[in-house]
């Protein structure tokens, strides 16, 4: 499908497949850009930092970051919309047990800022359900 929006195909064209449609020309182009697709996490570690300036770097990490909090805000949300009025065995069955909802919740329930942002419905009904012993805790 990629190769044929890059090689402005139409779609019957695009539709009859696109082993006699790209040119024998072409296919060099089409190898590399597999093999960059097939090798994008290794690469990419690699290439940015040789393309991007160190500054930009710590812009796109910040960003990264503040992404991360949005996605943790919504899980907040998404708990006091939804976890609120379920009842307990709802929400286990919802996440498949205790280890489930504590891994979802779990980085949000331990940052102190948005525990305060959740309902306190909610809060008191997570403090009841016991949280998994993680192997880190459990080797210390």
């Amino acid at each position: 499908m990629l190769t044929a929006v890059i090689m402005s195909l139409s779609p019957a064209e695009a539709a009859t497949g696109l082993g006699g449609l790209v040119p024998p020309e072409s296919h060099p182009f089409l190898g590399f850009f597999g093999l960059t697709l097939a090798t994008l996490p290794g690469s990419r570690r690699l290439i940015r930092h040789a393309l991007t300036p160190p500054h930009e770097m710590r812009e796109y990490q910040d960003m990264g970051r503040a992404l991360h909090r949005i996605a943790l805000l919504q899980r907040v949300q998404a708990g006091n919309l939804y976890l609120t009025h379920l009842d307990d065995d709802g929400i286990l069955n919802v996440f498949h047990g205790a280890h489930g909802l504590w891994e979802w919740l779990g980085p949000v329930y331990d940052d102190a800022a948005l525990r305060g942002q959740m309902h306190p419905h909610l809060l008191a009904r997570l403090e009841a359900v016991p949280r998994p012993v993680t192997t880190a805790t459990s080797s210390s």
